[in-house]
């Protein structure tokens, strides 16, 4: 999604149960699955354990088209 909708995006994957666990403490995760969706710095939005990837889309949508419209 983010490659064909979002280009300008950059995403990242960490894994909290191995070498990324010292990232998922300090950032205090608990729960997962977990995905942040961040523009300039600052946490826009959060999922945690169940939701949709439609939901993930219109969560990233509207601040995407404002940062890259």
């Amino acid at each position: 999604m983010l490659t064909e909708e979002f280009p300008d995006l950059e995403g990242y994957y960490i894994d909290c149960h191995d070498s990324g666990s010292v990232i998922c403490a300090q950032e205090r995760v608990f729960s997962l699955p977990l995905v942040q969706v961040w523009f300039d710095g600052q946490k826009f939005a959060e999922f945690v354990r169940v939701f949709s990837i439609g939901q993930l889309r219109e969560a990233i949508a509207r601040p995407y088209q404002v940062a890259f419209g």
